[in-house]
């Protein structure tokens, strides 16, 4: 197919800010888990597809497997309250109130609800 650019799983995209591998960032519409550090304006691999550990918020969040996960841009983790967050995410195995991670399928986009 001519029009065919790559699957899409793992993109390249400029750093909107200094990026460290591994710590997710919204950029518009796409939470990606950048591949490797980038400073600002210089192009990076992301990934905004696959599974990745990734912090939630600590104190009375919990998530079941199955259950939608909102990434929460100002504290940079992932929550269970819409308003004001991005829906991107779902959670592939069951996370405590104490834990400091969840583990989340990405689903290559992110939608802004509650806004």
């Amino acid at each position: 197919m001519k029009n065919y650019i790559q699957e899409g799983k793992c993109i390249e995209l400029t750093a909107p800010a200094n990026v460290t591998s591994g710590t997710a960032i919204l950029i518009g519409g796409l939470l990606v888990v950048p591949n490797h550090d980038a400073r600002s304006g210089a192009k990076f691999t992301g990934c905004c597809e696959g599974v990745f550990e990734l912090p939630k918020e600590e104190t009375t969040v919990t998530f079941a497997e199955g259950e939608l996960c909102h990434w929460d841009v100002a504290d940079a983790e992932f929550n269970d309250t819409a308003a004001s967050n991005y829906a991107c995410a779902t959670c592939v195995e069951a996370a405590a109130a104490t834990d400091a991670t969840v583990k989340v399928k990405l689903h290559g986009f992110a939608v802004p609800v509650g806004t």
